[in-house]
């Protein structure tokens, strides 16, 4: 198990993040309020002057600098239009229905962004942009990384501001790029809400960091998502409940929105610690499991962080959802499938739960297994581990694995890419899969919380 580490390099993904993102904006913004709180007032000035003055100074500029409103509408993504495969790939059809094409460009250090297209709903801002460069544009990472980690590591990470305040932001980031030319990006960046949004806002989007050059990237609009919203479904519940009443960890937990939209559906949870309710299953209304998309988390000492937790439903007019924690002591065993086995094939994880296996092809390059959820299981990224015929685990084999979610099935997409050193001698000794399973597994329905959606 020497090399075992390699194989859990995807966990990272969702470790537990200590600092949270937008810690310093918000002292900055609490700090800037107590100052204002501190100044003097100034003698008045008489109402109707000041509103002369706004009229005549303020009006023009308004008028010359105003964004133009966009609305979310159908039109073709340019992102779209490369031969390759795209990280979500299966929301390009609501993308395309519900979108902006915008066409603003801004510029520092030799470096111009352009925002193409934008695709704004209750859940998530997704911004499609094409990034040219003076200089060569080089990539991150090693050369033996996968292309489309060294891709995502070179792309720009934008944060935003809603009518002139700061967007707390989930605590993932996900991205997704491609290179042009050599001085020329498209990427794309996927951002979820944690509060509701109105339908009209002014959205500004910048970073101050581009191919690890600072500098000042700012680009405002003004976004109208009234077409798209009236296909979502939003509640803000603010439900403050208690689980770990039976004596294990206690949780205070605030459910603060549950929304099903067409870029993605959410649950966000509310909670101060460094251990926060991040182990459970959703249900819906109709008695089905829906896969829950593990991710990174904030946690805090200090604050009550709210953390984003995406799922795919089934259907999207479900009348509720009920949030079942888990009660496990987190200890795993290996299981064995033998790839001589027919397909689809059930891989049992607990005594309720399974993922299926549909399919498993392997090349000189890398192994893809794809699988679907059946039944309740952890939010964990699963994983298969090549082993031989006598069980044994091959573990060096893969240094590089990731989990791809399709946002419309539910269908989960392993790739394992093989290090450098395998030979196909190695791969031909590859006659099954190993997998991790729990059965210290138990669903604590006492303490379920059922959220209405209407």
């Amino acid at each position: 198990m020497n090399n075992f580490d390699e194989m859990i390099k995807s966990k990272a993904k969702a470790e537990k993040i200590y600092v949270p993102s937008g810690f310093c904006e918000r002292i900055d913004s609490i700090t800037d309020g107590m100052r204002k709180k501190n100044v003097k007032k100034s003698r008045k000035v008489p109402a109707t002057w000041v509103a002369a003055v706004m009229l005549l100074v303020i009006t023009p500029v308004i008028a010359f600098a105003s964004p133009t409103i966009i609305n979310m509408k159908e039109g073709v993504i340019s992102y779209f239009n490369a031969p390759k495969e795209f990280r979500y790939m299966s929301k390009q059809a609501e993308y395309e229905k519900y979108n902006a094409k915008v066409g603003i460009s801004c510029e520092d250090n030799g470096i111009t962004i352009t925002l193409d297209n934008i695709a704004v709903d209750d859940n998530y801002i997704n911004v499609f942009y094409t990034l040219e460069s003076m200089d060569p544009i080089e990539l991150r990472g090693s050369e033996d990384t996968p292309l489309k980690w060294r891709l995502r590591g070179a792309a720009p990470v934008f944060w935003y501001k809603v009518n002139g305040r700061y967007v707390e932001p989930a605590a993932q980031v996900e991205t997704d790029v491609y290179l042009v030319n050599q001085h020329t990006m498209k990427g794309m960046q996927r951002f979820a809400l944690l509060d509701q949004l109105s339908n009209n806002f002014k959205l500004e989007m910048y970073t101050d960091e581009v191919l690890n050059t600072q500098g000042h990237w700012h680009i405002v609009v003004n976004v109208d998502k009234s077409d798209v919203a009236v296909e979502s479904t939003t509640v803000m519940p603010n439900l403050k409940v208690t689980i770990g009443r039976d004596g294990t960890y206690t949780h205070h937990v605030t459910v603060k929105k549950v929304s099903i939209s067409p870029f993605g559906s959410q649950i966000v949870l509310s909670e101060r610690g460094d251990n926060i309710l991040d182990n459970f299953a959703i249900k819906d209304d109709r008695g089905n499991y829906l896969p829950v998309i593990p991710a990174p988390l904030h946690i805090s000492h200090i604050f009550k962080m709210d953390n984003s937790f995406e799922f795919i439903p089934k259907s999207r007019d479900m009348k509720s959802i009920t949030l079942i924690p888990i009660i496990t002591d987190g200890q795993s065993e290996f299981k064995y499938f033998d790839l001589k086995n027919t397909l689809p094939a059930k891989l049992p994880v607990n005594d309720s739960g399974s993922y299926v296996l549909t399919s498993v092809q392997m090349d000189d390059e890398k192994m893809v297994a794809v699988l679907r959820q059946d039944g309740p299981v952890p939010i964990s990224n699963f994983q298969v581990i090549p082993s031989d015929a006598n069980e044994k685990l091959l573990q060096s084999y893969v240094s590089h694995i990731e989990n791809e979610y399709d946002r419309e099935t539910g269908a989960i997409t392993f790739t394992g890419y093989w290090a450098d050193d395998v030979t196909q001698e190695d791969l031909n000794k590859i006659a099954g899969l190993s997998y991790f399973a729990n059965y210290d597994f138990k669903l604590n329905e006492a303490e379920a919380i059922t959220i209405k959606l209407n």
